[in-house]
């Protein structure tokens, strides 16, 4: 079976379940993807993907941002 297809229609946030892991792998020169891994189930124990293609500078931008956000978390600014 194939990866499951997502059309989104309209404005408004896609919200997922909180993702149980995540993973970042290089396609080409130009492009990264990134998958999230998310329970399809009430319990958790169905985990499915969700990946999105992401260009080369939008993954870093968003490593970036990533990194930050959790920078503030565990040290917040006084």
């Amino acid at each position: 079976m194939g990866p499951v297809k997502i059309a989104l229609l309209g404005m408004g946030e896609l919200q997922l379940p909180a993702p149980q892991c995540a993973e970042a792998k290089s396609n080409s020169p130009n492009s990264v993807t990134l998958t999230l891994y998310c329970p399809s189930d009430e319990r958790g124990e169905d985990l499915k993907p969700v990946s999105a293609p992401l260009p080369s500078a939008m993954a870093r931008d968003l490593a970036i941002r990533l990194w930050l956000a959790a920078d503030e978390l565990e040290f917040p600014v006084k």
